[in-house]
């Protein structure tokens, strides 16, 4: 073979090496290949998206006038006369410089030459970025509904107010109709303390016995301990809650009127 026949067939298949039909087939026995940058592509779009509507709303609330708590802080960033295109494009050129870094530090994490700790910082680094869009939106959001939107405005100048109605437990302190909701708050603070060390007394107490119980030799007392904890480990709260009230204080629930045409022996009501 001449020197110019071998340098025609090596052109012929350097050639062949990117020929369509090599690319199909690449591409047919490996689909990750195409479908990962896909992806890779979908999520940068999204990202971009999304931040830029973020970061247009969080610079909108940026604008003098907006907020007043931030009228007089080096934050505001845009006069009351500056327009909506002036916002809109510094948001785009401030989200497609976020994306350029972002994008940067992601392929430096995949490239595999950082330490540990330059790794651990760096990935700290790049999800605070690329969360600030949202971190940012949200916190302005909530200081410009704090300020137009009566529904989150939000005091505790109702506590200071008369509450109207009296404790049946007037432990540890005595209540009476005039006196305002702190003071029920208070008493209720420490009767759920109270009842909480409590508890935490007898359950333990109770937890133990029935335990040792349930590992003793005798039959009897294994078996009882056994079906206690069975009992109440099936039987659902509200069942508890309804048994406790009714039968052991004795409480009687309001009758049910409206139903009571519907029942069985009077005792068993059908309801929808």
């Amino acid at each position: 073979m001449s020197s110019e026949e071998a340098t025609v067939e090596a052109e012929d298949e350097e050639q062949g090496k990117y020929s369509p039909v090599v690319y199909f087939n690449y591409f047919r026995n490996n689909p990750r290949a195409v479908v990962s940058p896909l992806l890779y592509l979908v999520a940068a779009w999204a990202y971009y998206t999304l931040a830029k509507k973020f970061l247009y709303n969080s610079l909108l609330n940026l604008t003098a006038g907006r907020i007043e708590r931030l009228s007089d802080s080096p934050f505001i960033l845009f006069e009351a006369t500056e327009t909506i295109e002036v916002i809109e494009a510094t948001s785009l050129n401030f989200t497609a410089a976020l994306c350029i870094i972002l994008f940067y530090g992601i392929y430096s994490l995949g490239k595999g030459n950082l330490t540990q700790r330059q790794y651990d910082i760096r990935l700290q680094a790049v999800a605070i970025l690329g969360a600030f869009p949202f971190i940012s939106f949200s916190i302005l959001h909530i200081l410009y509904l704090l300020e137009n939107d009566e529904s989150w405005y939000f005091d505790l100048f109702f506590m200071e107010e008369m509450a109207g109605f009296t404790l049946s437990n007037q432990w540890p302190f005595e209540t009476v109709l005039q006196n305002p909701r702190w003071e029920f708050y208070r008493v209720g603070l420490f009767n759920a303390i109270r009842v909480v060390l409590l508890s935490i007394v007898c359950c333990t107490i109770l937890g133990i016995v029935v335990g040792v119980s349930r590992l003793s030799a005798n039959r009897m007392l294994a078996g009882l301990a056994e079906s206690y904890v069975e009992f109440f480990r099936n039987m659902p709260l509200v069942v508890q809650l309804f048994f406790l009230y009714t039968v052991v204080l004795g409480a009687n629930l309001p009758p049910f009127k409206e139903i009571q045409d519907n029942s069985f022996f009077d005792w068993i009501f059908i309801s929808n």
